[in-house]
């Protein structure tokens, strides 16, 4: 089984995209290659959309579908899924979507801070006494 690009680098993502990616495995061998199961590392920042289930012909080529699902990510991340297949020399293929998430901004009272409009001043008050 050879896949020429194990890693996808989707680069910068905004935090509400679902930038998919398909991997493509060909059998390089001389038996059908099943794709026996593929797990995420992190389900909930990748999804498994689609993979090719019927077995693979010795010189074809099937796919991989993954999504990057950046939601609750921020920054550079790098997110693998395992792939387990039949082939008795490699059975096991780790496949990698790295990206930039990007968050908005959130306004300053969204963060926590005060702003003009909504802070009093709590100024102790001094007096002196003679």
């Amino acid at each position: 089984m050879v896949c020429t690009q194990v890693d996808f680098d989707f680069g910068k993502v905004q935090a509400t995209d679902k930038p998919l990616h398909e991997f493509v495995v060909k059998n390089t061998g001389n038996a059908d290659l099943q794709i026996e199961n593929i797990s995420p590392g992190c389900g909930a920042c990748v999804e498994v959309i689609d993979y090719t289930k019927t077995p693979i012909a010795p010189g074809k080529s099937g796919t991989i579908t993954l999504a990057l699902l950046p939601e609750y990510l921020s920054g550079p991340v790098s997110k693998e899924a395992l792939v387990k297949t039949n082939d008795p020399k490699q059975p096991n293929l780790i496949l990698t979507l790295k990206a930039n998430v990007i968050r908005p901004e959130a306004s300053k009272s969204e963060a926590g801070e005060t702003t003009a409009a909504d802070s009093t001043d709590v100024s102790p008050e001094v007096t002196q006494t003679p």
